[in-house]
């Protein structure tokens, strides 16, 4: 069902000061697309192979006794995710490679390789969401916590957003369908479904994007399970600061934890919060405080040296094998547990 993004990048370094903002700034820096995207069942491959940067000869190709037959070929932007259903019949491709939420974000193609529709960013999100989404020097991350997924028999493709905005799609044709209440709920259910079941991923950014939807989608009786999230012991990546003498480990599954008790439960989530902070690193103490601050605790820092502020370079790991710079908050180096 999913395309990942596998290949390696070189890292970003950028040096800023902390001291005027909490406000996270990213910069970001791309390698090699992924060369291969496959159905579910693994009878369907998408070869992406670039002719030019930000260009490429896709195939479409179906698995049989004899090896793989073509299907279509098309030349395309690059895709970063391409979705594929077990028939093979339709492809979905996510965004551009190296231009994430710029340009045409979905593209939907038919069975004979030819674009069905395809949409911008400023089609799918409302306004306000488009103003929250993470910006890097390349690109507006709206997918990053998102969930894509096949529905009805893999005629139909959805998605649900961190903030709940939910999108459906014929694939015969690419057409948006008109989201009924009916509708809304079915979707809302099958993501809250699948990612139920995402919070027991190996992988630490699944869980972490899993935490964040039942954040939006859940409700009171997923509590116990984010609640054990809070305390899940793999740090995402290492952090360091000017004024730290050591690394201070991040831990992505916590905070998203975190994040999705405190929309859950507002202000009954202060103290399972406020629990954090004692043994917290310092880098940790800062996110807890931030979290804690929004969520309407009355938390103020009396020096800003005490926790540690200063100049910061700053190199982070993110999924899809993209490597992103955190501007305001550390150095990101692989953590080893």
């Amino acid at each position: 069902m999913f395309g990942r993004a596998k290949s390696p990048t070189t890292a970003f370094l950028v040096i800023v000061s902390l001291i005027t903002s909490f406000r996270f700034g990213w910069a970001d820096s791309w390698g090699p697309p992924p060369k291969e995207h496959w159905s579910n069942d693994r009878q369907f491959v998408l070869f992406v192979s670039e002719v030019t940067w930000g260009q490429s000869k896709l195939v479409l190709e179906e698995r049989g006794q004899n090896g793989f037959r073509s299907r279509w070929i098309a030349f395309h932007p690059t895709p970063v995710q391409a979705f594929i259903p077990d028939d093979g019949r339709y492809v979905v491709l996510r965004d551009r490679w190296g231009q994430v939420g710029y340009g045409k974000v979905l593209t939907f193609f038919g069975p004979d390789g030819r674009v069905l529709a395809s949409y911008t960013l400023e089609q799918l999100l409302p306004f306000d969401e488009i103003l929250e989404v993470p910006i890097t020097a390349s690109s507006r991350w709206w997918g990053s916590n998102a969930l894509f997924f096949f529905r009805q028999g893999q005629k139909q493709f959805a998605f649900v957003t961190e903030r709940g905005t939910i999108g459906v799609f014929e694939l015969a044709t690419g057409r948006r369908l008109p989201l009924s209440s009916a509708l809304k709920m079915a979707v809302r259910q099958e993501a809250l479904q699948i990612t139920r079941k995402e919070v027991r991923h190996p992988n630490p950014f699944c869980r972490a994007r899993a935490a964040l939807l039942l954040g939006t989608l859940g409700d009171r009786s997923d509590i116990p399970a984010l609640k054990a999230l809070l305390h899940d012991p793999t740090s995402s990546c290492r952090v360091i600061m000017s004024y730290w003498r050591q690394p201070q480990k991040r831990y992505e599954v916590q905070l998203a934890a975190g994040k999705a008790l405190a929309r859950l439960l507002g202000a009954e989530a202060v103290p399972l919060l406020d629990a954090k902070l004692p043994g917290a690193n310092r880098y940790m103490t800062l996110e807890w405080i931030e979290l804690l601050k929004k969520t309407g605790a009355a938390y103020r820092l009396k020096s800003l040296q005490s926790v540690g502020f200063g100049l910061v370079t700053v190199r982070v790991r993110v999924g899809n094998g993209v490597r992103r710079g955190l501007v305001g908050s550390g150095v990101g180096l692989p953590a080893k547990d």
